[in-house]
């Protein structure tokens, strides 16, 4: 491994030089912390040994620049100083130096040697350990790359093309894989279902369990008789389910238990294309908003619990008469929280904007919602946002009626 002496004297480099020799390391030198910089930005050297005071650059600020730095390695700072107070450490930890070597001790070679050796072996440790973990990280990102790739594959790869609905969406993930999903289909000729769903807390477990309740319902979506419809051979024809009995379904095919209290929100909405009937449930959900291109826009806001917490929860359906141009949406609370970062006012004044460019056709009303969704979460990513900067899952679905 190779270790960088950083000092203005030249018979303290070369002590330095000499003992890193004898035990086996290549000690490369720098007369000050402009030079150390710069070999450390030309080099993987991932330790130093530096002293305190020096011309141009001293050791303070070279470590403080190390750690403000985006290095793509862990540099295993040992400041080489006189000072021996506890004042002085203080400001060389807080700085960000991992170790110290009094001066003092050089008057003893053998004794330096022997003190220089635990502090190098000890470094040594430390910087396996850092690139041992850089190589796990690495490998867990891959992983998870791996399992976002599933995840979207579960979301619908194109618009569903019906001459009576059209269906839009934004989902930005707060990491790899998110707690969220959305889905709409065809139930029969007549009739579309859509939801949006948001599993407590965030990443692969979160991640899992939304993957379960899609998959279960996917798999549903194309039994001739399942939670989301029957088929009624008397009449020949399918009967659609309501929403609030597929919510209780799911609520007791994914009850939580003591070793799994994982549950999860719920929006699900049914649309009748030929009569413009909506049906729509909520389990512990946002509320959905329906904005009317010719009147004021409605939260439906159904009080409930979320589904899988307690097997005797149950779930109401409310209807409302949609108009060609009425566009609904679902979304998870984390959508609300690009709005307002106050509980409870997020739903209003995202219903407010929405209402605001709703004269907008269709598609450029997505996109203007779209950018402002990207812009919110890119400001928590960066910093600039004033709000709270936790970032959560973002989940839209916009569901568009366009008349038979």
């Amino acid at each position: 491994m190779d270790i960088l002496v950083i000092d203005d004297l030249f018979e303290t480099r070369l002590l330095l030089k000499k003992l890193c020799k004898d035990m086996g390391y290549n000690a490369i030198t720098a007369n000050d912390g402009e030079d150390a910089w710069n070999k450390i930005s030309s080099s993987d050297v991932s330790l130093v040994i530096s002293d305190w005071e020096m011309p141009n650059l001293n050791g303070i600020e070279l470590v403080k620049r190390i750690r403000k730095s985006k290095l793509n390695r862990y540099i295993y700072f040992i400041l080489l100083t006189g000072k021996n107070t506890n004042e002085e450490r203080r400001e060389g930890w807080e700085a960000g130096a991992d170790d110290f070597i009094t001066k003092e001790i050089f008057a003893n070679p053998r004794e330096a040697k022997q003190e220089l050796e635990i502090r190098i072996r000890a470094g040594e440790r430390i910087v396996q350990l850092e690139r041992d973990l850089a190589k796990h990280t690495e490998k867990l990102e891959k992983e998870l790359q791996s399992a976002a790739e599933i995840q979207k594959s579960l979301l619908p790869k194109s618009a569903l093309e019906h001459k009576g609905i059209g269906f839009g969406s934004v989902f930005i993930p707060s990491t790899y894989v998110g707690g969220d999903i959305f889905n709409y289909f065809m139930l029969d000729d007549n009739n579309a279902g859509f939801y949006v769903l948001d599993v407590s807390g965030h990443g692969a477990s979160a991640a899992m369990l939304s993957y379960s309740v899609s998959k279960f319902i996917s798999a549903h979506s194309v039994q001739l008789s399942g939670i989301l419809r029957k088929f009624s051979v008397e009449k020949n024809t399918f009967e659609i389910n309501p929403p609030s009995e597929v919510l209780n379904a799911l609520n007791q095919a994914f009850e939580s238990d003591e070793d799994n209290l994982l549950y999860f929100t719920m929006a699900y909405g049914v649309l009748n294309l030929q009569t413009g009937k909506l049906m729509i449930s909520q389990a512990g959900h946002p509320p959905a908003i329906i904005i009317n291109r010719h009147d004021s826009y409605k939260l439906v806001d159904i009080k409930s619990l979320p589904a899988g917490m307690f097997d005797i929860s149950e779930y109401e359906d409310l209807e409302f008469q949609l108009e060609p141009g009425d566009v609904v949406f679902l979304y998870s609370d984390g959508t609300t929280e690009c709005f307002s970062d106050v509980p409870g006012k997020g739903e209003t004044e995202m219903a407010e904007y929405f209402d605001s460019i709703k004269k907008l056709p269709f598609d450029s009303m997505l996109q203007n919602i779209e950018k402002k969704l990207y812009s919110y979460h890119n400001d928590i990513v960066e910093g600039k946002s004033e709000q709270n900067g936790i970032l959560d899952d973002i989940t839209l679905l916009a569901v568009s009626y366009h008349g038979n």
